[in-house]
């Protein structure tokens, strides 16, 4: 049996493959066994029922990886409310929620998150997403969390299967522009690739 390639997780029907970011940091360091619990979920979904719990939208997904956590033996709470910073000033509080709060060995993260589930990808799509995704962050309060953290979620289950190897070096590539980036890789099964974007605010 072989071994994976340095900072590859195997599993049936699914491996997670880490793109870019800091190793060293504590974000890795947490989000990493977070991530491999969410690959191995992926896989369970494929086996079970012939399905890719990212191929549906952004609540599907932030539920899955509160899963994640939960099973990464951390704390998680999904779509619950909070005290944002006004879209006018941010300087004033106005009612929100906050997409997944993780309580993981070395900090809290709030983390906000946007999906993108496309028919083409393009690098225009993804600034867009990614954006959106950085500005939803930086309305949570600074004191939510230990760091405020955008989130992106980019699932090819749409596209058909010529297109697969374009998307993925163009996804890849991609992973420069964030500070932290895996790939949910398709092995075998029904479930498509899942890339996964984070930014700490």
């Amino acid at each position: 049996m072989g071994r994976d390639p340095p900072g590859v997780t195997a599993m049936r029907g699914s491996r997670l493959a880490f793109l870019h970011g800091d190793r060293r940091t504590s974000e890795f360091l947490d989000w990493q066994p977070w991530l491999e619990k969410a690959a191995r979920l992926v896989g369970k979904f494929d086996r079970e029922l012939y399905d890719d719990p990212f191929s549906y939208n952004e609540t599907a997904s932030v539920s899955l990886l509160a899963s994640a956590a939960t099973q990464a033996g951390y704390l998680a709470l999904a779509e619950f409310i909070v005290w944002k910073g006004h879209k006018a000033d941010r300087r004033m509080n106005a009612a929100g929620r906050c997409d997944l709060w993780i309580y993981a060995e070395r900090k809290t993260y709030a983390l906000e998150f946007k999906q993108s589930v496309p028919l083409a990808v393009t690098e225009a799509r993804w600034t867009a997403s990614m954006n959106a995704a950085r500005q939803a962050a930086k309305y949570l309060r600074a004191d939510e969390a230990d760091e405020r953290v955008a989130a992106l979620v980019v699932s090819l289950w749409q596209l058909d299967d010529d297109d697969l190897d374009d998307a993925r070096e163009t996804l890849t590539a991609l992973a420069e522009r964030c500070d932290f980036a895996w790939h949910i890789q398709r092995k075998d099964g029904e479930a498509s690739d899942t890339f996964l974007y984070f930014d700490v605010m």
